[in-house]
């Protein structure tokens, strides 16, 4: 028996070995499971530069378009305040258009182009002063006068003013010598009626032109062409006085 001694070291050596390997691979796998996190850190980190990145991206877009809406806000007024100075500038340049109606008291005398007192008065003590302040303001030299009847018919169509009216415009006869045969007449010599008390005032620049015209019923008080309209309406039987240069 004592010649056959039992070896322990080839168990032993096994034992050992096995848990060398069984240390490596725990080693191992604690390695990768180290290198997983630090792996899914740095992804994370770098997700995140990545979305900050995108962020910034986006925010520098933002920048330049909020700039550029500026920017355009910056012209849009400057083209605002050009078109104000333009209108301001066309309002300056373009004189009022007086209307003198007999709804408000401008009115002649019934079927006549003799002025009411009350216009007559009116004429001297308001309108001329206004006229010379327009002519001042506007530079303009020439006057209009226009007369404008409502849609009743007027006269018998039987008128003078082929053979007077230059008389009674130049101040030889009176504007009662006028018979007119119809709204276009009467129109005319009212027109020429306040263009005589205009004149006769002495109060205008001796350049400054009056010209008389004759709308009849055609235009209402808008401007717009009259449809037939056969009724009375003081609104419509009135005196326009418009204004041109003709000076340079």
């Amino acid at each position: 028996m004592r010649g056959h001694r039992i070896n322990y070291w080839p168990s032993l050596a096994d034992m050992i070995l096995s848990i060398l390997i069984i240390v490596l691979i725990l080693g191992f796998v604690q390695n990768v499971c180290t290198t997983a996190e630090r792996f899914q850190a740095v992804s994370a980190e770098r997700r995140d530069e990545e979305a900050w990145r995108e962020v910034d991206a986006e925010n520098a877009r933002l920048r330049g378009q909020v700039a550029e809406m500026e920017s355009r806000l910056r012209d849009l007024a400057v083209e605002l305040e050009r078109l104000r100075e333009l209108e301001t500038a066309y309002r300056r340049d373009k004189p009022p258009i007086i209307t003198l109606d007999e709804a408000r008291g401008y009115s002649f005398r019934t079927a006549s182009a003799a002025l009411s007192e009350e216009f007559a008065r009116a004429i001297d003590g308001e309108i001329i002063p206004r006229l010379c302040g327009i002519f001042e303001e506007y530079g303009v030299d020439v006057v209009e006068v226009i007369g404008h009847t409502d849609g009743q018919p007027a006269g018998r169509g039987i008128g003078n003013l082929d053979v007077a009216l230059e008389s009674v415009a130049a101040g030889v006869l009176p504007v009662e010598a006028l018979v007119f045969g119809s709204n276009a007449d009467l129109g005319l010599m009212r027109a020429v009626a306040v263009a005589r008390r205009l004149r006769e005032s002495g109060r205008l620049a001796g350049h400054v032109q009056i010209r008389v015209y004759s709308a009849a019923q055609l235009l209402l008080p808008d401007g717009t062409m009259s449809p037939p309209y056969r009724n009375d309406d003081p609104s419509r039987r009135r005196i326009e006085l418009r204004f041109t240069k003709l000076t340079p």
